[in-house]
């Protein structure tokens, strides 16, 4: 009878155990959803960093560009000038395609240069 006193009635305990049962069930909900949280915070960051860097990226290629336009726009202004004094001859197309491809190649083969990635970096 003393230990009957103690425990409780049998429904007082099925109720308390139901009670912890609930607890331990918010406990674990709250310790997943923190974890949860804390991965996708984690991954949100990665995304970031490499959304910069993909930007950091479309940022120099955009200036590349725009350095061969306006490198492109002079070569047209002398092709356009010396037309314009000599009349259209065959070499002023040559020397147009030869300034430009020189440019261009010129600048391929800088950057296959190890010092130049270096530099770069």
């Amino acid at each position: 009878m003393h230990i009957h006193i103690l425990a409780g009635t049998w429904e007082q305990n099925a109720t308390l155990e139901t009670r912890m049962n609930e607890f331990l069930k918010m406990d674990i909900f709250f310790g997943v959803a923190t974890v949860a949280t804390v991965v996708v915070a984690a991954l949100v960051c990665v995304a970031f960093m490499y959304l910069i860097r993909l930007l950091s990226t479309l940022d120099r290629i955009s200036k590349e560009v725009e350095e061969e336009a306006k490198a492109l726009r002079s070569d047209l202004d002398e092709a356009r000038a010396s037309v314009k004094r000599e009349g259209l001859k065959l070499s002023h197309l040559f020397d147009f395609f030869t300034k430009s491809a020189t440019r261009i190649l010129g600048k391929k083969k800088r950057k296959a240069t190890p010092a130049t990635a270096k530099k770069d970096s």
